[in-house]
């Protein structure tokens, strides 16, 4: 084409300019193909809790998807980083207002308003 030209890119580079948040993310129980599944199950349990405290929904996790107490800290933790969840004053856990839209929202609209959280 004319007037265009074309540039290689590095591959190295590019992962080194990902954002921090994307770097420091772990999966969620389940692997890569339940992801969203496993985030919205997290999402509704603490929307649904009576009393859905960080040590509560630790717990629940724990029972439900069987992994390590340092792996449970950061699935909870990935939830706070991508904004979904907010701890209050009285460590109880609620969701964002972009946690509920990410929770009501269907398939392929969930995945987008998480994969655009991300970058």
């Amino acid at each position: 084409m004319i007037g265009i030209e074309a540039k290689s890119t590095n591959f190295t580079v590019m992962t080194q300019k990902r954002p921090k948040l994307i770097r420091g993310l772990r999966s969620l129980p389940g692997g890569n193909s339940q992801y969203l599944e496993t985030m919205r199950a997290i999402l509704t349990w603490i929307d649904e809790a009576e009393k859905p405290t960080r040590e509560n929904c630790l717990a629940w996790i724990k029972k439900t998807y069987s992994a390590s107490r340092g792996v449970l800290t950061d699935y909870l933790q990935l939830l706070v980083r991508l904004d979904m969840v907010a701890r209050t004053r009285t460590t109880e856990l609620r969701l964002t207002e972009f946690g509920q839209e990410v929770l009501h929202a269907d398939g392929e609209v969930r995945a987008e308003l998480v994969a655009e959280q991300m970058l």
